[in-house]
């Protein structure tokens, strides 16, 4: 028995001992006596008893994520695969993190693919800094830097320093994978928060459906996030199948770690190591000033081939005698302002606002420390319990709000509201179109308050407005905002700040143009486009709601100032027969000004319509003109571009009766004088800003060839200013009964 027994096993063990050869020979393969062998059939052993070829190499061999192979993954790679160069720039910029990092993930059992993730965070930019304020290769939010230990004062931000970050953020993920179990749902969770991912699996577990990353509601951005890294680990295994050329990085360290026991300039540390400021600092970013301080920062990165000469001239430095820094801290004291301190310290104030990153809206309080120059003098180190200095700086000037998009809300009307501007708005909410959605949520940087009177409001100028469309639009005189404004001229520019006062009387509305709804068309659009805001639309088509119909015809006119009666001097009622030419003439101005003033897109007007007839916005200025002998009212009037009824008014003139010596308020157009040689009264036209020669033509009933022909013009291109011959309509003699 005992013999079978031995027997059996030494068979058994004969057997199991020729395995391994049998399998062996079953994946060798030749072809044409050559003898090949797949890269993936080298046998594990083998692979990994090699050292690694480069950092890439390394990388493979410690992959250990479950890949994705969803819609999301596939347009991932593809839009990766699209552009090598991205990629060979961010892993160019990479050379200098990835050792250091790969070091830190294997040490602590993770899949090598985390190592990427600084790819999809940062592109491997230390000193990138998002919108919503995370910062550095892992982009910290400061709350979770604070969570997991990462110091933001005034002298460094340790969310940008490359070996606290990623300390920090491999402790994160790894909590994160102890919390789900999973590195797709732990990556989310890094992304997202781990207590949105939290709540989103509860969402799916009551309504019994998978929990894992692919089956999750999340934000496009977090769905995007975990297939963009794997997208990335793909490219790193195969760069060749897709065309990318991958960086030498060596499987070696690319800094070194300097411990310094004095304070330095970051400026000169980087002149000592020869290497250029911008190449230092993308080691050592986490610097917030530019001295670095040796009881709070006791460690600098320096390439690995620069620290013998970083040593060598750092010594001779010493021994000249010279300080390494050149800077000292200055507390602020009561009363004193960034003015006086800078004038203290014989540094500018702009100056000191850039070293200490003041914004130009807000001041520095009592208490507070400033970097200031030490103007060659020896302060001394800077102590360690400075740690804890702080910049107190007063209250912004402006404000954050949090805006939620309502049903027919446009970007207009949200800026009008708020006193912003249309491009605020667009700026700081990273928006490409006027388009919004019902619920979208926008932030606003609003101002300081202003304080108004009872009765006024505060008007932000958007692009395209003039004073006569702001009046237009609340029913105001052009007159009365610049007054309240103290206002020389009539120039204005966007954002700029108006205090306007309420109309006497509800604003009526003025129709001279009809839109007729297209397919795609929203009261939002048409608003827009006609410089209305919807709520005026809505008031002058009657609208209970925003909703509109395709051929609907919409009325676009503007508001002006209602009366039954014209509102003062400057408003002109139109009367049966009259038309834009002759109510130009009346007042004295061109028909395109009386157009301007009164934004009307035709030259359609109607019986009872309301037009103001006042001084045009620009190029308006009253001169004095002195009667010489042999002038009239009417030579007058017509030398300076003036109507005779507006050249009464402004002088109350009560006739046409003037004498010699007499002097007379005029406001000329264009036109100042008479050409040279030209008599006063004679046919002539001097051309006016927004004239063009078909409405001179027009106002004078002839034709543009004839008035070319006239005139020796080759084309149709005038000049403000320019003399033109006119042929008025002769006057049939009249001949006594």
């Amino acid at each position: 028995m005992t013999f079978r027994l031995t027997t059996l096993a030494c068979l058994l063990s004969a057997l199991l001992c020729s395995v391994p050869a049998v399998q062996a020979q079953t994946q060798d393969t030749s072809v044409a006596g050559v003898e090949t062998r797949a890269v993936e059939d080298v046998p594990a052993t083998e692979r990994e008893s090699a050292p690694p070829v480069d950092i890439w190499d390394r990388i493979r061999r410690g992959y250990g994520m479950n890949d994705l192979n969803g819609p999301r993954y596939r347009a991932a790679l593809k839009m990766y695969a699209r552009n090598p160069k991205y990629i060979q720039d961010v892993s160019s910029r990479a050379g200098k993190y990835l050792y250091h990092i790969v070091e830190e993930v294997e040490r602590r059992g993770m899949p090598s693919e985390l190592a990427l993730l600084p790819f999809v965070e940062s592109a491997f930019q230390p000193e990138a800094k998002s919108y919503a304020k995370a910062a550095g290769l892992w982009q910290f939010m400061p709350a979770t830097g604070n969570v997991f230990s990462l110091q933001q004062n005034l002298w460094k931000d340790e969310r940008r320093d490359v070996l606290e970050s990623t300390r920090a953020a491999l402790d994160y993920l790894q909590k994160l994978y102890g919390m789900f179990g999973d590195w797709h749902l732990a990556l989310a969770a890094y992304n997202w928060g781990e207590g949105s991912v939290q709540k989103a699996i509860r969402y799916n577990k009551q309504r019994k459906r998978k929990t894992s990353y692919p089956y999750l509601r999340m934000p496009k951005e977090t769905a995007n996030y975990v297939p963009r890294l794997l997208a990335i680990k793909e490219l790193v295994a195969n760069p060749d199948k897709y065309g990318i050329s991958l960086p030498e990085i060596e499987n070696a360290p690319y800094f070194v770690r300097i411990a310094k026991s004095h304070d330095i300039d970051l400026k000169t540390a980087a002149a000592l190591a020869e290497m250029d400021e911008a190449e230092f600092k993308l080691l050592n970013p986490g610097f917030n000033l530019p001295v670095i301080v040796a009881s709070h920062n006791s460690v600098i990165l320096l390439p690995e081939d620069n620290v013998e000469i970083f040593m060598n001239n750092l010594a001779s430095w010493v021994n000249t005698g010279k300080p390494l820094s050149s800077w000292t801290l200055y507390r602020v004291q009561p009363d004193e302002t960034l003015k006086d301190i800078a004038e203290t310290v014989q540094m500018t104030e702009d100056e000191l606002r850039r070293i200490n990153h003041i914004p130009k809206d807000r001041n520095v309080l009592p208490g507070s420390m400033l970097l200031v120059s030490a103007n060659g003098q020896s302060t001394g180190e800077i102590t360690a319990d400075t740690m804890d200095a702080r910049l107190n700086l007063s209250a912004p000037e402006t404000r954050r709000v949090i805006y939620r998009v309502k049903k027919g809300d446009t970007i207009y009307d949200i800026a009008v509201k708020y006193g912003i501007t249309q491009e605020t708005i667009r700026k700081h909410n990273r928006l490409k179109s006027s388009s919004l959605r019902i619920g979208q949520r926008l932030v606003l940087i609003i101002g300081p308050k202003t304080t108004l009177a009872k009765g006024q409001r505060l008007h932000v100028v958007q692009p395209g407005q003039t004073l006569s469309t702001i009046a237009q639009r609340y029913g105001v005189s052009v007159s009365s905002i610049r007054r309240m404004n103290k206002l020389k001229g009539s120039q204005i520019k966007v954002g700029q700040k108006l205090i306007v006062g309420r109309a006497a009387r509800r604003a009526t509305y003025v129709s001279d143009t009809t839109h007729i709804v297209r397919s795609g068309d929203s009261l939002g659009t048409i608003a827009r486009k006609y410089g209305v805001t919807v709520n005026e639309l809505r008031q002058l088509n009657n609208l209970s709601s925003n909703t509109i119909r395709v051929g609907q015809a919409i009325d676009v006119g503007k508001p002006i100032a209602s009366s039954s009666e014209p509102h003062g001097e400057d408003v002109h009622v139109v009367r049966p027969g009259e038309s834009l030419n002759t109510i130009a003439r009346r007042y004295g101005l061109s028909v395109e000004q009386l157009r301007r003033q009164n934004d009307l897109s035709s030259y359609s007007i109607r019986v009872g319509q309301y037009l103001k007839v006042g001084a045009a916005d620009i190029e308006t200025q009253v001169t004095v003109h002195t009667i010489q002998e042999g002038e009239s009212l009417g030579v007058i009037a017509e030398r300076y571009g003036m109507g005779l009824n507006r050249l009464r008014r402004i002088n109350n003139l009560k006739n046409d009766s003037v004498r010699v010596g007499q002097t007379l308020r005029v406001i000329p157009g264009a036109q100042t004088k008479t050409q040279e040689g030209t008599a006063p009264n004679a046919n002539v036209h001097v051309v006016q800003a927004g004239e063009s020669l078909g409405v001179i033509a027009r106002k004078y009933g002839m034709r543009l060839a004839v008035l070319r022909q006239l005139n020796g013009l080759k084309n149709n291109t005038i000049r403000v200013g320019q003399t033109l011959k006119i042929q008025k309509p002769a006057v049939p003699n009249q001949t006594p009964n």
